[in-house]
């Protein structure tokens, strides 16, 4: 279904609004930046993660953003997983290296899960992936931070004096430990696969606690008994850890999170996906009841939800088996997915929007339950970027997605509804307009809607490569002060 083109009913006025920060380092890793609940950007670089506070300062009659910065810094030593005893691991990492079989020595050498360290390669430093959680999950009722290093280490991280980040805890050093009692079994009808010095071993133990995204789900209420019988309410929030066996783990946090005392329980939870590179929660509320899911997409195309099963979440409900929303294997890898609540104005009830960034295209997928079960409705997008997508950002408020490619080019996409599904308008954003010739790496929208911001490097100029890429996080507004104005007295 070709999606409908830009009307005359909407104009997007995009204006850059100052200042524009300069990052020290490079960007790293997927969907670099990211826009929390409490209003804080965080990026992704080669040393740190870069996180900016957007201030409101009264007493400035100046136009220009108040910004306060800190850093989550990447861990000095690198990550190696636990995939036996230190001194069994040492001797077959000797013995993959100086193997005849090149197969097997030239795999090892080069497979940077087993090297972190890199030895006469360059250590591989930064950061892989940051996810937000939703607000009020730290001491201070404010929004965690979930960091997955290029070495594979993912760690939980708060803000807790405005000044420093403090680690509360490794959740891969956890993982690998409980894997290590478990003899690398997930389940006891998982039957032992070898010793670790078979090499199809020691790669099936790393792939199944090298990590390849995570992300929070909204906060649930779990029912916890007091030594007198008597139930209480307990807030929690779930964090999905999607690894490259394509197994995910569900870990359960009691909130507050403190550190690894609030570690409720780790599910494992087997996905089908092959080659996975993407997840996101798909969270659906129908009669007043929650329904819950796992978003799964594949480097290969295909995109599924997972059934999530969870005992002691009040009001809690799952698929009972999972659904697939795209099945053809057309070898355009799933980049980002976002699950967007809405009303749907002719069904009169909840629905839900599910859009991924595939290549140049957007996925989408409506969901509607009726009496007759669940309604999938699916199509694509097409005409949007001569180039890959390489961010996608959603606003949750009204439906709107953001998609950006590194040529500049950016589309806001503005769901209407029809009397079944669905379809798009959408409108091109030349940021080249707004910030002259650059190239974009990511961007990220507000959590009302009302600034974009945008990692940019210098285009070209007169036809040439600039020779220096200098990162900066720019920010646009998407609304005019008399809209946000109208907005503010609305709510």
């Amino acid at each position: 279904e070709a999606a409908a083109g830009a009307s005359a009913g909407f104009r997007l006025t995009a204006v850059r609004r100052e200042p524009a920060v300069r990052l020290q380092h490079g960007v790293s890793g997927l969907e670099p930046l990211a826009w929390s609940e409490d209003h804080r950007v965080s990026v992704s670089t080669a040393r740190s993660i870069a996180v900016l506070e957007q201030l409101s300062d009264i007493h400035s009659g100046g136009q220009e953003m108040v910004i306060h910065r800190t850093a989550v810094p990447a861990p000095a030593a690198a990550c190696l997983l636990k995939v036996g005893p230190k001194k069994e691991v040492a001797e077959c990492k000797e013995k993959f290296a100086s193997s005849v079989d090149p197969t097997v020595s030239q795999s090892f050498m080069l497979d940077r899960v087993f090297n972190p360290e890199g030895k006469s390669l360059p250590p591989l430093r930064g950061f892989k992936y940051s996810s937000w959680s939703p607000l009020g999950c730290d001491a201070n009722g404010r929004c965690l931070l979930a960091a997955l290093t290029m070495d594979n280490r993912l760690t939980i991280h708060a803000n807790l004096n405005r000044l420093q980040w403090v680690q509360l805890v490794d959740l891969t050093e956890i993982y690998g430990e409980r894997l290590y009692e478990a003899s690398y079994q997930l389940s006891k009808a998982d039957t032992p696969r070898g010793e670790l010095g078979d090499f199809p071993e020691f790669q099936r133990r790393h792939s199944m606690q090298t990590p390849v995204r995570m992300e929070w789900s909204g906060i649930c209420t779990t029912q916890q008994v007091k030594h007198n019988n008597e139930c209480w309410d307990v807030g929690s929030v779930l964090l999905a850890v999607l690894f490259e066996n394509s197994n995910i783990a569900v870990w359960q946090f009691q909130l507050p999170f403190l550190g690894k005392e609030s570690i409720t329980s780790c599910n494992t939870i087997e996905s089908g996906i092959n080659s996975p590179s993407v997840l996101s929660w798909w969270e659906y509320e129908h009669n007043n009841r929650k329904m819950s899911g796992l978003i799964v997409g594949s480097a290969f195309g295909p995109v599924k939800i997972l059934p999530v099963n969870l005992k002691a979440v009040k009001g809690y409900f799952t698929l009972r088996q999972p659904v697939v929303l795209w099945q053809e294997m057309d070898q355009l890898p799933v980049h980002s997915i976002k699950c967007i609540p809405l009303y749907h104005p002719y069904q009169k009830c909840s629905c839900s929007l599910v859009v991924a960034a595939r290549g140049p295209y957007v996925f989408w997928c409506l969901l509607l339950i009726s009496k007759a079960g669940l309604n999938v409705h699916n199509s694509h997008v097409t005409g949007l970027h001569s180039l890959p997508i390489v961010s996608m950002t959603a606003d949750k408020q009204n439906g709107t997605v953001y998609t950006c490619s590194s040529d500049g080019k950016a589309r806001q996409l503005i769901p209407i509804f029809t009397d079944v599904a669905l379809k798009f308008e959408h409108q091109l954003i030349k940021l080249s307009e707004v910030f002259g010739s650059v190239r974009t790496h990511g961007i990220a929208v507000s959590p009302c809607g009302a600034y974009l911001a945008v990692i940019t490097t210098e285009g070209m100029t007169n036809g040439l490569h600039p020779v220096n890429k200098n990162y900066q996080v720019q920010f646009v507004t998407l609304k005019t002060f008399e809209e946000a104005a109208a907005q503010l007295l609305e709510s």
